[in-house]
């Protein structure tokens, strides 16, 4: 799977596929990694919008419906760079 790096102040997920013998790199913003982190950290690791946007509202001071937008967003970034499904 992914792992979060950090490196001077930006962040990204590194995959690794040692059956293929290959890795990849996707830059990521600090809440995008801030909210990485937290479902990692999780027992289920499993999320969707409202999860997300709950995430955002508990870290960041911004409304839930501006938050769920933005999960929205997250959410289609992430399953467009392959980051989740």
């Amino acid at each position: 799977g992914f792992e979060l790096q950090e490196l001077d102040e930006s962040y990204f997920l590194v995959y690794t596929d040692d059956e293929e013998a290959s890795c990849r790199v996707v830059e990521i913003p600090e809440i995008t990694a801030y909210l990485w982190q937290r479902i990692m950290d999780s027992s289920t690791q499993k999320f969707t919008e409202e999860t997300l946007a709950r995430l955002i509202t508990e870290e960041y001071e911004v409304e839930y419906e501006i938050a769920l937008e933005d999960s929205a967003l997250i959410l289609e970034e992430w399953i467009a760079s392959g980051i989740a499904q």
